[in-house]
């Protein structure tokens, strides 16, 4: 198994405009977290994982291969997260900092199968 941080980060470079965070889940677990560097890990991880353990299974019904936008509640804020079940074990998660697309979506979907296209 490759580690999936490195993946992630590769895949980013250091770029976290408009990203809260990204997640693989793997049998429904956290498996990896990556975040910009200046943000508060621990809070952060914290309110990301809760919010999505209350979507969580909306994840597990969703279909396999196609990219969704589900909008989460990080702290107080309200957010989309881009949701890719990439098989029936892994799912990745890239949680934005914003409610609104603002074209963001394509770039968002390119790094989504980028990490996809190198944990499968």
């Amino acid at each position: 198994m490759s580690d999936y941080k490195e993946v992630i980060n590769n895949v980013l470079k250091n770029d976290f405009k408009h990203i809260i965070a990204v997640l693989i889940y793997e049998n429904e677990l956290a498996t990896a977290f990556v975040h910009p560097p200046y943000a508060d890990t621990r809070t952060l991880f914290f309110e990301v994982t809760q919010a999505l353990r209350e979507i969580m299974e909306k994840i597990i019904n969703l279909g396999i291969g196609k990219i969704y936008e589900i909008p989460v509640r990080i702290g107080k804020k309200l957010v989309l997260a881009y949701i890719l079940r990439a098989d029936p074990m892994k799912t990745i998660v890239l949680v934005s900092d914003s409610k609104e697309k603002d074209n963001l979506e394509v770039r968002f979907e390119k790094i989504i199968n980028d990490i996809k296209d190198r944990i499968t």
